[in-house]
């Protein structure tokens, strides 16, 4: 390096001898910019050896970027004195290696007698990490040797006492010992072979009541008016030591001052001459008072924590991360897992516990506090744990051990997933209600890890009593009551007199063992059956089979319960269901016949009318014409009344055949719009018409017909005079999109829902606006039931009164296949 500074004229834009120079010198020379700090490497070969960066990788960064946080302020500092000349001193700082450890150098800077760089640094950058290693080293050997020292009191002093031959090495052990007696933190005197002490530090002085050292020198305890209750046991075991010419090394004993108990740990050793005759003994006392009160409050902490661990009711374990070991699992936890404390290996545990799918939580990503974790108990089952995972960290960061402190959620866990299957199952769920019980059995048996769960529905019937098995496998098998009773052990279940869940063991030796098919097919041996009552008093059954006389847990039990509760409410819902079809069944054949019997006489008046009106017109006077046409006028709506309300029952008989074939469409649209124009004119209304020339599709022309004419003839109705009504199309996915919009009366929120319905008319009538109001509210009802027929959708859309409707049906372009 000197060899280096003494180039101190240096130039940044070296020529070539210089660069290469700078190569083979083993300090890394920079330049920085005083502007922004950033960095230019002068000899890249020599960064990579140190630092393993590239020339470009380390270049072009602010030095702030690439040092150590710690060492930010002292550079800027030593910057800014550079920057005033007042620094010629070096600067030690560390820096990020390629591999992100820290290195120390020691900075130097070059001054630069150049106008035209002086807004640059040259530093020079000395690599001293070896000798930083070195002195951390020495510390710590120096901080060991000072435990050491404390650890073998007999250590502190041997040096005193060895013989010397020169003056001034006497002198300067007594130096020595003057220094170590005045700032060890221990009471410590000597005495001679007549217990007459011979010196002690500032300290004893101190505690016994004397102003000096110097006035106890050839005085016993007794003579300095000590505590004889309390001395006079210690000049006892004083005197055995010089007796036995041997050491006393921590004994612990405790005096009493000023109502205080004092705890000291003595030391007494010995002291020979050269001759190795012993000439008195050296004492010492450390007050390990306030020590053993630690001990004690941690003894007592400790004791009582671990008692809380003991006796918690939330599972803790501890893990010793360094060495991936569990170190400490508590009661609780082990019951959750099943284990009795003591009799399974803490090795086998932590297999069992941070199995593959859980070490990377805990080991890699450690960081996590909150966990939510499962582990296999003693039945290889699986046991969802959750709760908080603390860390400990020595005072250099790095990670020792974690404790966990968890809960059993298996039960939680469970819950949400049947809430999540149920869910799906209610949203899977159709109008056929066998169906739905078999997702609801497949369900089950998944949640409970059965073999097979059968429902057994029973139904009296005017033949008798008639069972039918719904399997979680897909089947529906059906039997009469006698063949039941005799080949099925879910019989037995059937004949119990309450709904709580009966467990029925050993079923591979029973009498159904040969007979029942879901013994035999999937080796039951144990069942798990439910009662489930219905209204009508007949007993229907939930059995679920299992492989093993098994005990059911709390979470797979209420599992049986809801399902069971689930089944019922699907079987109560077929009931009301078959009620209403029976009810709606009726009501087709009543209006039915009432249609019928209105048609017979409503033939015979306008029969009757057209007769007068046609022979005996000449004799009639106008008054009786004009009422005769009203007379027919009448017969006629009410003809077509009762031919929609036939027609309806019909579409709910499904009696209806459509007469399907590829047609086009907006022919039969542009149809319907002339045919209406008489009434459009009259009404001075515009029919804006925008569709394709041609929209192709499958439909039945006769009925469509009935539809657009239907839609367009209430728009025309509800539409007042001057308005305006549009017609639009649109192809999407398949299929055509027909929009008839007006500009009329518009619909409100309750209308939009009744428009739809059998009957749900809207009544205009006194309400001021000039429409029509003629209709039997069936119009849109067989219109939307055409449509569904046809495989498409009708909807209506309205903003409200007096903002207009949009009617809008689909129709599909192919035919179903």
């Amino acid at each position: 390096m000197n060899t280096f500074e003494d180039k101190n004229r240096l130039r940044i834009n070296s020529n070539g001898n210089f660069s290469s120079f700078l190569d083979n010198i083993n300090e890394i020379v920079i330049s920085i910019d005083r502007n922004n700090y950033r960095v230019k490497v002068l000899n890249d070969k020599v960064l990579k050896d140190h630092l393993g960066y590239n020339k470009r990788k380390f270049e072009k960064k602010s030095i702030f970027t690439l040092i150590h946080s710690k060492d930010k302020k002292k550079l800027k500092k030593y910057f800014k004195k550079i920057r005033k000349n007042k620094s010629r001193k070096t600067q030690e700082i560390r820096i990020r290696d390629k591999q992100f450890n820290y290195k120390w150098f020691k900075v130097k800077n070059i001054n630069l007698n150049s106008n035209r760089e002086e807004n640059k640094l040259l530093l020079i950058l000395d690599d001293i990490t070896k000798v930083k290693k070195l002195e951390h080293n020495l510390k710590k050997n120096e901080v060991e040797l000072k435990k050491l020292i404390k650890l073998v009191p007999e250590i502190k002093f041997w040096k005193v006492f060895l013989p010397k031959k020169k003056e001034e090495a006497i002198y300067m052990s007594y130096e020595m010992l003057q220094r170590v007696m005045n700032n060890i933190p221990e009471y410590l005197f000597w005495k001679n072979n007549d217990l007459y002490y011979l010196g002690c530090n500032d300290l004893y002085a101190k505690f016994i009541g004397v102003d000096k050292p110097e006035d106890i020198l050839d005085k016993k305890d007794e003579d300095l008016n000590l505590d004889s209750t309390i001395f006079k046991d210690f000049n006892n075991e004083e005197r055995e030591v010089l007796k036995t010419e041997e050491k006393q090394t921590n004994l612990i004993k405790s005096i009493y001052l000023n109502n205080e108990e004092i705890l000291f740990n003595i030391n007494r050793i010995p002291l020979f001459n050269s001759k190795q005759e012993i000439v008195g003994l050296l004492v010492t006392y450390q007050d390990i008072t306030e020590l053993k009160k630690t001990q004690e409050r941690y003894r007592r902490d400790k004791d009582l924590l671990e008692s809380i661990m003991e006796t918690s009711p939330i599972g803790i374990l501890e893990v010793d991360y360094q060495k991936r070991k569990l170190t400490y699992i508590n009661p609780k936890l082990m019951k959750i897992l099943g284990y009795s404390q003591g009799n399974v290996a803490m090795e086998y545990l932590f297999t069992r516990i941070f199995h593959k799918e859980n070490y990377k939580t805990f080991f890699v990503n450690s960081e996590n506090n909150q966990i939510e974790f499962k582990v296999f108990d003693k039945q290889g089952k699986i046991k969802w744990l959750s709760g908080k995972k603390i860390n400990q960290y020595n005072k250099s960061g790095d990670l020792l051990n974690f404790r966990l402190w968890v809960e059993d959620v298996t039960e939680k866990k469970m819950y949400e997933r049947l809430i999540y299957e149920l869910n799906i199952i209610f949203l899977n769920f159709t109008t056929d209600v066998k169906k739905n019980i078999q997702l609801l059995l497949e369900t089950c048996c998944k949640l409970i890890n059965a073999e097979i769960v059968v429902y057994v529905h029973n139904t009296l019937e005017e033949e008798g009593h008639i069972f039918q098995l719904i399997t979680s496998t897909g089947k529906i098998l059906q039997y009469s009551e006698e063949i039941f009773k005799n080949k099925f052990h879910s019989n037995e279940v059937l004949e119990e007199e309450h709904d709580i869940i009966q467990n029925f063991l050993d079923l591979d030796i029973s009498k159904y063992a040969k007979t029942d098919p879901f013994i035999k097919n999937f080796n039951a041996k144990g069942c798990y059956g439910k009662i489930i009552n219905l209204d009508d008093k007949v007993n229907n059954a939930i059995c679920a089979y299992y492989t093993e006389n098994l005990i059911l847990s709390h979470h797979e039990q209420l599992v049986l319960f809801l399902v069971s509760a689930a089944i019922e409410i699907e079987q109560k819902r077929w009931q009301v269901q078959l009620h209403l079809e029976e009810q709606n069944k009726l009501k087709t054949e009543l209006f039915t016949r009432t249609s019928h019997e209105l048609k017979t006489p409503l033939i015979s008046i306008k029969g009757f009318a057209d007769l007068l009106l046609k022979v005996h017109s000449p004799s009639l006077n106008n008054e009786i014409i004009t009422i005769l046409e009203d007379i027919k006028k009448g017969s006629n709506r009410m003809e077509a009344i009762i031919n929609s309300l036939l027609k309806s029952t019909k579409l709910e008989q499904g009696k209806i055949e459509l007469n399907k074939s590829t047609e086009d469409l907006s022919f039969l649209i542009r149809f319907c719009v002339k045919e209406m124009r008489g009434m459009t004119n009259l009404r001075h209304q515009k029919v804006n018409i925008n569709i394709d020339d041609k929209l192709i599709a499958v439909f039945d022309k006769e009925r469509i017909y009935e539809v657009v004419n239907n839609i367009l003839l209430n728009a025309i109705k509800y539409t007042p005079p001057s308005g305006e009504i549009s017609i639009s199309s649109n192809k999407k996915n398949n299929e055509i999109i027909i929009s008839i919009e007006d500009n009329g009366i518009g619909l409100t929120e309750g209308e939009k829902r009744m428009i739809f319905k059998q009957f749900g008319k809207i009544e205009r009538y006194g309400r001021g606006w000039d429409v029509e109001i003629e209709g039997s509210g069936l119009g849109l009802y067989i219109s939307k039931r055409i449509i569904e027929l046809h495989g498409g959708k009708i909807s209506v859309e309205s903003e409200g009164r007096n903002k207009g409707s949009k009617f809008s049906f689909s129709l599909p372009t192919k035919r179903d296949n």
